[in-house]
């Protein structure tokens, strides 16, 4: 599966649908994984590495390209990415989708269960608000 590092038309993406970027750089950290429509970036999703947890993230759909499945293909292809590199769990934090993640088969966390690499990301120490949702998804059987 085809995955690229952070780039200028991801960012701009993200920061169109508000969603943090500060933390993110060209390196390798972030995999992302791109949806492409009528020669633009329609949709994108990260993953954050972390040995076998990851940390999803970064989800964005334009939203000429919202409702029609485009942000569940973009979950199920970072799901199966990540089982794919050994990922065992996938974890994330979400202000407005906790619905949307339940639906795809994700459970709400408790903030302190989260490994503590994830809890040492910037985006669960700094980028995403005390109220954000905690949730993880395990990656058996994907």
């Amino acid at each position: 599966m085809k995955h690229t590092r952070y780039n200028s038309e991801i960012g701009s993406l993200l920061k169109y649908c508000k969603l943090p970027v500060e933390d993110l750089t060209g390196d390798a950290s972030v995999l992302f994984l791109e949806e492409w429509a009528q020669g633009e970036l329609a949709g994108v999703v990260g993953i954050e590495v972390f040995d076998d947890a990851g940390l999803l993230r970064s989800l964005a759909v334009r939203p000429s390209y919202r409702g029609y499945g485009l942000g569940t293909r973009l979950v199920h292809r970072a799901e199966a990415q990540a089982a794919e590199i050994g990922i065992r769990t996938l974890w994330l934090l979400t202000d407005s989708a906790a619905e949307f993640f339940e639906l795809l088969d994700y459970e709400r966390a408790e903030r302190s269960s989260a490994p503590e690499e994830i809890k040492q990301s910037a985006q669960f120490r700094d980028l995403c608000p005390e109220s954000a949702v905690l949730m993880r998804k395990e990656t058996d059987g994907i």
